[in-house]
């Protein structure tokens, strides 16, 4: 089983600053606190929390079962919170002033395409938003239900529990 995760300041949880994989999760937090001696924005990030006596949190965003999905999945997340404008101090993303061609996200290892969402973690996607406090708006956007798609996004939100009036 593989892991897709974030990584968090504890006391801005929302604010997302890492994604990644890994087969052992407990062994990759622990593998991430020596990172702090990195010459990064991940070791920059690391030692501010250090300073004030503290650690990443570190959440599952979701299990799957190959290699191949993990990376798949890894690289979707990146650019959902890219388009969410957190603050990613993953090594390889592109940082400000850079252009990217037209559709594409810059994505762990190389350039890909936006990936859809799979159905099964719209749900999750749009509990998380919600919970954040973004519009409505933002949130169908960002879990790319909106125009033709307005009604699925309706029926998503009714299923569980949230009017997408307002807000």
């Amino acid at each position: 089983m593989w892991y897709v995760y974030k990584k968090t300041d504890p006391d801005l949880l929302y604010e997302v600053r890492y994604v990644g994989y890994t087969e052992n999760p407990r062994k990759r937090f622990i593998q991430h606190l020596s990172d702090i001696n990195e010459d990064s924005l991940k070791g920059e990030w690391l030692r501010s929390l250090s300073v004030c006596g503290k650690v990443p949190c570190m959440f599952i965003i979701e299990e799957v079962r190959t290699l191949e999905e993990a990376r798949e999945r890894e690289m979707y997340w990146i650019n959902f919170y890219l388009e969410l404008h957190m603050p990613l101090v993953n090594a390889d993303l592109p940082r400000s002033g850079m252009k990217l061609p037209n559709g594409y996200m810059h994505g762990a290892r190389n350039y890909i395409k936006k990936l859809p969402p799979k159905d099964e973690n719209i749900q999750a996607q749009i509990k998380l938003l919600y919970a954040q406090g973004l519009p409505m708006r933002e949130i169908s956007k960002a879990v790319g239900l909106y125009g033709s798609n307005y009604k699925k996004f309706q029926v998503v939100c009714r299923e569980l529990g949230i009017s997408t009036l307002g807000k």
